[in-house]
């Protein structure tokens, strides 16, 4: 959870082409559009959007802005999978087939089975399409991690990889746009995609996403963990 606490100096700080304040309309549309960057990109850019909005008028007033992140409590996990470095499709299949094993053993899980291996398998073919990092000798390695959530009967499949800025942005709004739609509205996205073909982009979340959030009911978010040089890290979490 994400908390704001501001002055009234951003929202009435006067600019833009007709000099009007920014209001609260466009400061809120500016902390919802940021949402998925860390705290420290979060302040960078929503200096640079003042700076902007302001050109060249004087500042009309004190401006304060706090943001912080409330970090929920650990919970009981174990984890399944982990994997840093470099994926072949021999070692999809290894972890396809351990992570299959590992959910038969439990209960609750092996309900489970096909939606988290669909799941697994989607956000490793995102990996694929979108990392920069994936048959490179730079110094990051990409992140795929599942793991079994005890107290919630959740089986979380996450993965970090190095995307470049601009397919990163469009991703964080697109998974955002899904998570705006309900489970029967997911169904029909996803069938509307299929039908018109359309379910490929070169560049956001294409029906791989939409995918894991009919898989997931939802539940997958995105996050930036850092940017530089044009380059960020992705970190994409599904829960199901």
């Amino acid at each position: 959870m994400l908390i704001y606490l501001s002055t009234d100096g951003f929202i009435d700080q006067n600019g833009g082409e007709k000099g009007f304040p920014m209001g609260k309309k466009k400061f809120t549309s500016l902390l919802k559009k940021n949402l998925g960057y860390s705290m420290d990109v979060q302040g960078q850019n929503l200096l640079e959007a003042l700076d902007d909005h302001q050109r060249g008028n004087e500042r009309n007033d004190d401006v304060t802005l706090v943001g912080f992140k409330v970090v929920p409590q650990k919970v009981d996990t174990s984890i399944i999978i982990s994997h840093k470095g470099e994926l072949t499709q021999e070692l999809i299949k290894e972890y396809t087939d351990k992570l299959e094993n590992e959910l038969e053993k439990i209960v609750w899980a092996k309900k489970k089975t096909s939606r988290v291996l669909i799941t697994f398998v989607e956000m490793i073919q995102n990996v694929f399409k979108y990392s920069l990092s994936q048959n490179s000798s730079g110094s990051y390695k990409d992140n795929v991690t599942v793991k079994i959530n005890k107290a919630e009967e959740q089986i979380v499949v996450e993965t970090l990889n190095l995307t470049d800025s601009f397919s990163s942005g469009k991703i964080l709004e697109d998974v955002m746009s899904i998570n705006m739609l309900d489970k029967d509205e997911i169904k029909k996205l996803y069938r509307d995609m299929r039908k018109s073909g359309d379910g490929s982009h070169d560049i956001g979340a294409g029906i791989g996403f939409i995918e894991i959030a009919k898989q997931t009911g939802g539940n997958i978010s995105a996050g930036v963990e850092r940017c530089d040089k044009n380059q960020c890290v992705l970190h994409i979490t599904a829960k199901v």
